[in-house]
């Protein structure tokens, strides 16, 4: 090592200079020691720190709910003419690398209509009991969130339903009801929820021809039940308006039962009983 000059001109070397005080803090053990345990304590917190910083910023920890089919029918008949409440059938995948909740899920009134009944021929019973009700006279965009507690692993699938039904107070009016919702997945803490489509649903029961004009009522008019409280001309008039509320919605894309497909193709919405064409 290079030698150095003080003030007085004399030189020193660091290297000869240093060893005996070296060798003199070697023989307290208890000062090496402690240097040593602060040096292993300071290196495992900058490990510590480190290595937190580098998960919360590792990119794709996280679930990501993918739905890959929504279906929809009614509950079977149990016996006579109960109420039908209508299941919704999600199959779902979690493809992110992350336990996913499914926390609830969203449904969100887009369209509305309630068929009134138009004679007296036909009646409703009780609708029981459901998982969920929706609102029997909602606004657009109301939101009914359904809890549900679904846990899905990382890379795998699942699959769970919804049954939803009516308040039991809807038996006072024997209404039919017709939805056109938006289906959504809400999980863990994302704020973007899965989307599941939209779905076409009918409560407490599918409409029959107690509730809507036919194509066999226009054709024929005469064949309209004559066992009626109110004479044939309005309730022509009535079954037209329901006819022309359930094809405003049938019309529209989502999943539905196969009832509600078979009653689209059934549809009249022109050309009611006039007497005088009689």
């Amino acid at each position: 090592m290079a030698a150095s000059t003080d003030d007085s001109g004399n030189e020193t070397t660091s290297g000869k200079e240093d060893s005996p005080s070296r060798g003199r803090w070697l023989k307290k053990p208890v000062v090496w020691l402690g240097a040593l345990v602060t040096a292993v304590i300071t290196g495992l917190l900058v490990n510590l720190v480190t290595g937190a910083v580098s998960h919360a910023g590792a990119p794709g920890v996280a679930p990501n709910i993918e739905v890959d089919s929504m279906t929809a029918q009614f509950v079977p008949f149990r016996s006579g003419i109960p109420a039908r409440p209508v299941k919704i059938d999600f199959e779902i995948r979690n493809t992110g690398n992350q336990l996913a909740i499914i926390k609830a899920v969203r449904v969100t009134v887009e369209q509305f209509a309630a068929l009134p009944v138009c004679f007296s021929a036909g009646a409703l019973v009780s609708t029981g009991t459901y998982h969920a009700s929706l609102p029997k006279n909602p606004m657009p965009g109301t939101k009914v969130y359904i809890p549900t507690a679904q846990q899905v692993a990382p890379d795998a699938a699942d699959r769970f339903d919804i049954t939803l039904g009516l308040p039991a107070t809807h038996l006072a009016d024997q209404h039919i009801y017709i939805y056109r919702v938006a289906m959504e997945l809400l999980y863990d803490n994302s704020s973007i929820p899965a989307n599941a489509g939209k779905a076409v649903i009918a409560l407490p029961v599918a409409p029959y021809d107690d509730y809507f004009w036919t194509k066999q009522f226009a054709a024929h008019p005469s064949i309209v039940p004559p066992v009626v409280s109110p004479p044939i001309a309005p309730v022509s008039r009535c079954l037209v308006n329901n006819s022309r509320k359930l094809h405003s919605i049938l019309a529209m894309t989502g999943v539905r039962p196969a009832e509600l497909t078979a009653v689209q193709s059934q549809l009249s919405t022109c050309c009611g009983w006039d007497p005088a064409r009689r």
